[in-house]
């Protein structure tokens, strides 16, 4: 079986929001109503120096806004004028 990661054709990912960074264990928080918590690991190098919209460019994944909607930095940004 050749595997592609990351598999562009997973369900997951394609439903998945961020649910928070950082270099510590995740934080306590309930997932969004309707969501299940996965935790994802990755090489310390890959986090280093990157900001969220980095992080989400990178992942491809909206951000969670606690209360709101999923958030994509840069529609915000074109949202506000920036």
């Amino acid at each position: 079986m050749k595997r592609r990661i990351p598999n562009q054709n997973s369900s997951l990912l394609a439903h998945a929001v961020i649910g928070g960074v950082g270099l510590g264990a995740p934080p306590v928080e309930e997932a969004p109503s309707g969501m299940a918590t996965l935790v994802l690991y990755v090489p310390l190098e890959t986090v280093l120096g990157k900001s969220p919209p980095d992080i989400q460019d990178d992942l491809g994944l909206p951000w969670h806004l606690v209360g709101g909607d999923p958030v994509w930095f840069d529609e915000l940004d074109q949202g506000a004028g920036i």
